[in-house]
């Protein structure tokens, strides 16, 4: 009794001495996916892991940086046109896509007339149709006072798809930070494990004499 006793505790021993020195390469693959710098930690790579820890909160931070950056700048031009046209400021997308191209609604209008004579030909219905169907109505007309009114609200939009740009590259970079960090968290730890088995070998076999188990360990140098 005093003799398994004695194997059992042995046994367990060795295989939390190996199972505390390797690790599972799918558990520091899937931690790494999720959060970068947590399958570095789980494998003792305690540096590594801060490192892609805080560029993951330094990409995180930019994200929102720039997304609410965006925000500011889809606000900032609407209030602009709101304030020198006289527009409400909860107009559709496309309408201030349109703002920002004429001058004003009568030079959109011109364009369409001459859209509609190039495609139709001058005074066919196809023309009045198109005319009528595409012609800015009188409750959404506007007319900027300037060129450099106009400018100006361009340069505010700008800044909306420079942020819009940024967030995108943004996020790119956390996916490929995620893959990576998962991929090489992966790659260590098959490595480590790898090194580990070399230099340490445990087996267990049946005693069938003694009618026991037979346990060997043995250290590589």
């Amino acid at each position: 009794m005093k003799k398994l006793t004695f194997t059992l505790i042995t046994l367990v021993f060795l295989v939390n001495l190996v199972a505390e020195k390797t690790f599972s390469t799918k558990k520091a693959f899937l931690f790494s996916a999720v959060v970068p710098g947590a399958g570095e930690f789980y494998t003792r790579s305690y540096v590594k892991g801060s490192v892609s820890l805080i560029t993951e909160i330094a990409l995180i931070s930019s994200l929102v940086y720039f997304n609410n950056e965006q925000d500011r700048a889809v606000n900032s031009y609407k209030k602009y046109a709101s304030t020198k046209l006289g527009i409400n400021q909860d107009m559709e997308d496309d309408y201030y896509k349109t703002i920002a191209s004429f001058v004003s609604n009568r030079q959109y209008d011109e364009n369409v007339r001459l859209n509609a004579q190039n495609y139709y030909g001058y005074g066919t219905i196809g023309y009045n149709d198109f005319v009528t169907a595409n012609s800015i109505s009188e409750e959404l007309a506007w007319d900027w006072e300037s060129t450099a009114q106009l400018q100006k609200y361009k340069d505010i939009r700008s800044r909306k798809q420079d942020y819009r740009q940024y967030a995108s590259i943004a996020s790119g970079i956390m996916i490929v930070h995620h893959i990576y960090s998962a991929v090489s968290t992966a790659i260590s730890s098959k490595s480590h494990n790898k090194k580990f088995t070399d230099k340490h070998t445990f087996d267990v076999y049946p005693d069938y004499t003694n009618q026991g188990v037979n346990f060997s360990y043995g250290y590589n140098f």
